[in-house]
């Protein structure tokens, strides 16, 4: 099928980046007595920083203060310690993608902040539209944010190809009526079953899709 769009996720997708988050969330909820695994945020990618609070001290009372103060702790350990970089290949990938008839988005639970920092500045303003955290009422696994994005493209949801790297993604893109590639690039592919076609990393796919546009 020709695609009229592909929607990529950021974290684990375009940047190596959720091995540093989640290494600067384990330091802050440290200061509040949890011990935090992969697994556990591994699973939560997608949604906002203050759900991701909510769901792993499991308290929904939370003010809005004591969740701006984990926020900053997390933030503070991330700016001081992450090694930012681009997957091996996605530059290349998305510059392919940029010489063909196709829109492109970024569709991110995270800051916009975070993803327009110095580090990927360059090659996200290369994306025609941006979805961050902070342009949805609602976060994957709801289908709003990929929704929002095709709806900013002008292109109707079954014509858009997302790529993922976790569950609630997946779910999110599956709910919106879309297409959903998953790579292995944090999770193994026992938990990507919901995709439509689950490939090893950013490299394999930019050989699916240069073969498929």
């Amino acid at each position: 099928m020709e695609w009229d769009a592909i929607l990529f996720d950021f974290d684990g997708v375009i940047g190596k980046s959720v091995e540093d988050n989640f290494i600067a969330w384990k330091m802050a909820f440290e200061d509040y007595g949890l011990t935090l695994k992969p697994q556990d945020y591994f699973m939560l990618e997608g949604k906002r920083s203050p759900e991701i609070i909510r769901e792993l001290l499991k308290d929904n009372s939370l003010s809005d203060k004591e969740l701006d103060a984990i926020l900053a702790l997390k933030d503070s350990y991330y700016a001081k310690h992450n090694s930012f970089q681009f997957y091996e290949g996605a530059e290349d990938l998305v510059n392919y993608l940029l010489t063909r008839p196709i829109k492109l988005a970024l569709v991110s639970g995270g800051s916009r902040k975070r993803i327009y920092a110095p580090q990927s500045r360059s090659l996200v303003e290369k994306f025609h539209t941006v979805i961050t955290g902070e342009d949805c009422t609602e976060t994957k696994p709801s289908p709003a944010p990929y929704l929002e994005a095709a709806c900013r493209l002008k292109v109707e949801p079954q014509r858009c190809l997302v790529v993922e790297n976790a569950p609630l993604g997946i779910k999110s893109a599956k709910r919106a009526g879309m297409y959903c590639i998953a790579l292995c690039s944090t999770l193994d592919k026992s938990y990507l079953g919901e995709a439509d076609l689950i490939l090893d990393n950013i490299s394999e796919l930019y050989r699916h899709l240069s073969g498929a546009l």
